[in-house]
């Protein structure tokens, strides 16, 4: 398969707006990587676990795409900076 560009914007894009859906705070670290800060949000959504899987379930929507999701508790986005991955959980 050759890879499209257009495919993978068009996707990326999506992507970015789902995220938005759950906070205007986002580190991008690539076009499809990001770390979102949901602690404002969590309380609107069920908590950072359930806004992980509902991510998940929009962009695999959206996109025919599979995604790993982490999430940190509390101060995550401190955390994630410093990519302390003992302190990931992962959403299975």
């Amino acid at each position: 398969m050759h890879p499209s560009f257009r495919k993978y914007e068009k996707a990326y894009r999506q992507i970015h707006e789902i995220w938005s859906d759950y906070t205007d705070i986002v580190e991008y670290i690539s076009l499809d990587e990001g770390f979102l800060d949901v602690t404002h949000s969590e309380h609107l959504f069920g908590g950072a676990a359930n806004i992980g899987l509902e991510i998940r379930s929009k962009t695999r929507d959206a996109t025919d795409m599979a995604s790993d999701i982490y999430y940190v508790p509390k101060n995550g986005l401190t955390q994630i900076k410093k990519l302390d991955t003992e302190n990931f959980n992962h959403i299975s």
